[in-house]
C-alpha cells in the first residue's frame, strides 16, 4: 500500500547528487520526478524510475548530460502515462529517444527537447503521435527543417506553444504552415531563426490573433512591416521582444501593446 507516500520526487539543481541518492527514494506511487541539473545523473536512475515508477506523469531531466537514449526509450515503453517531459541539454540523445516517446506515450501534452541532437524523423513522429500535445519547445535543434515544422503544423493544429529559437534552418515555408493551420497559437518564439522575413511574421500576425507572446529577437531581416502587423492585428499580446531586429524605429500603434 503507498498512500501516504509522496508522489513528487524533486532534487532540482542539487547538482552533487548522485545515482544512489535517487535510486533509493522511488516507489510506485511517485508520478513526478524532477532531476533538473542534476548533472551527474545517469542512466541507472532513469532506468530506476522506469522499472519502479509505473505510474509516472512527469520527468524532467533537463541538463542531465550523462542520460542516453537507452534509458528515456526504458521511460518510453514503461511509462505510458508520461504527459510532460523535458530532456533539454541531454546533449546524448537521440531521435531514437523521442521516437520512442511518441510512439509509446500518446498522452504526452508538453515536450521540452532544446539543444538535443534530433533530425526532422522525431519531431515528425511526435507531430504524428502525440495528438494532445500542448506545448513544444525544440529550440536550438538545429538539425531541423521545414519538414517537421510543417508536420507539426498539420498534424497539431491546436497547439497553443511553440519554441523554436535558434533553429536557424527555419523558413518562410514552415512559418507560414504554422500560420495557416494553428489559429489558437499563444506563444511563439523564433528568435535566432535568421532566414526568417517580414512575410512570416505578417502571416503570424494575420491568422494567429490570440498570441499573446512573441519573441523575434535577433530575426535581423524584418521590418516595421512586421511589427506594425503584430501589434495591429494580435490584440492580445502582451509580451512581445523584438531585440536586436535591427529596426531603427518602431510603428506608431506599437503601444497598444502593455510589455514591450
Amino acid at each position: 500500500d503507498d498512500e501516504g507516500e509522496p508522489r513528487t520526487l524533486s532534487l532540482e539543481e542539487l547538482e552533487l547528487v548522485p545515482d544512489e541518492g535517487v535510486i533509493p527514494l522511488l516507489t510506485p506511487a511517485v508520478q513526478a520526478v524532477i532531476l533538473m541539473r542534476c548533472v551527474n545523473i545517469t542512466d541507472a536512475s532513469i532506468a530506476a524510475i522506469a522499472e519502479t515508477c509505473p505510474y509516472l506523469h512527469l520527468l524532467i531531466v533537463a541538463w542531465c548530460e550523462y542520460i542516453t537514449d537507452a534509458s528515456i526509450v526504458a521511460i518510453a515503453k514503461s511509462c505510458s502515462k508520461l504527459a510532460w517531459l523535458d530532456v533539454g541539454q541531454c546533449s546524448s540523445l537521440t531521435d531514437a529517444s523521442i521516437i520512442a516517446v511518441a510512439e509509446n506515450c500518446h498522452g504526452i501534452m508538453r515536450l521540452g527537447v532544446q539543444h538535443c541532437t534530433l533530425t526532422d524523423a522525431s519531431i515528425i513522429a511526435v507531430a504524428r503521435n502525440s495528438s494532445k500535445l500542448d506545448w513544444l519547445d525544440v529550440s536550438s535543434c538545429s538539425n531541423l527543417t521545414d519538414a517537421s515544422i510543417v508536420a507539426v503544423a498539420e498534424k497539431l493544429p491546436n497547439l497553443p506553444t511553440l519554441f523554436l529559437c535558434d533553429c536557424s534552418e527555419l523558413t518562410h515555408v514552415s512559418i507560414s504552415a504554422v500560420a495557416d493551420s494553428c489559429r489558437d497559437l499563444k506563444q511563439l518564439d523564433v528568435s535566432g531563426c535568421l532566414k526568417l522575413t517580414d512575410a512570416s511574421i505578417v502571416a503570424i500576425a494575420n491568422s494567429c490573433s490570440k498570441l499573446i507572446w512573441l519573441d523575434v529577437s535577433y530575426c535581423s531581416r524584418l521590418t516595421h512591416k512586421s511589427i506594425a502587423a503584430v501589434a495591429g492585428n494580435c490584440r492580445h499580446l502582451w509580451h512581445l521582444d523584438v531585440s536586436d531586429c535591427g529596426l531603427t524605429a518602431l510603428p506608431a500603434n506599437i503601444g497598444k501593446l502593455s510589455k514591450l
